[in-house]
């Protein structure tokens, strides 16, 4: 049990109101936490993705197709979203996005993450801002089920970045879909 001084759950006939001041109270300190560590990550992210930029953007360059249709499986922020996107609409493409934007099973800071935060209203945001709204296009599901949905759907490029619990049997349903 984390709590703020003077949060205490011994305290006797507060009542709610004094619960949800504590809540709201240790909730601000996490993401305070979250921001403070999240700045210390930035160099190591951005070195990670120029790296993965320059590999995505050559791959999907070398489907590019004019009206190409594309999909994501696995979003989260949209960080490969946005590379995917530049291209996708340079050709007058369609992006499909397929993420519950709520973490995994396997990923329980995404999880905490996205407690916290709506991670959806992030990513719809980043796409508004960068222009893509128009080509990006989301679907809130998991991605056994949004694939499902796809079934009937071909698409010139295909980039899997979704629920990192591997199996070797998980594996093989993810390269039977796609």
């Amino acid at each position: 049990w984390f709590a703020p001084d003077g949060c205490d759950r011994g305290i006797k006939g507060v009542g709610r109101t004094l619960s949800l001041i504590c809540f709201l109270m240790a909730r601000r300190l996490l993401r305070s936490a979250w921001h403070g560590l999240s700045r210390h990550l930035h160099l190591w992210e951005d070195q990670i993705m120029s790296q993965r930029k320059v590999v995505l953007e050559e791959l999907v360059g070398k489907a590019a197709v004019p009206g190409m249709r594309a999909l994501e499986v696995g979003s989260w922020l949209g960080a490969s979203t946005l590379i995917l996107a530049e291209i996708v609409k340079a050709n007058n493409g369609t992006l499909y996005c397929i993420d519950t934007w709520g973490g995994s099973d396997s990923t329980w800071s995404l999880q905490w993450r996205a407690q916290l935060f709506d991670i959806f209203s992030m990513f719809r945001e980043q796409m508004r801002r960068s222009g893509y709204e128009h080509t990006v296009f989301p679907l809130v599901m998991p991605s056994d089920v949004g694939l499902a949905a796809l079934e009937d759907e071909s698409f010139d490029f295909i980039f899997i970045d979704g629920d990192h619990a591997y199996t070797l049997r998980g594996a093989r349903d993810q390269e039977h879909n796609a």
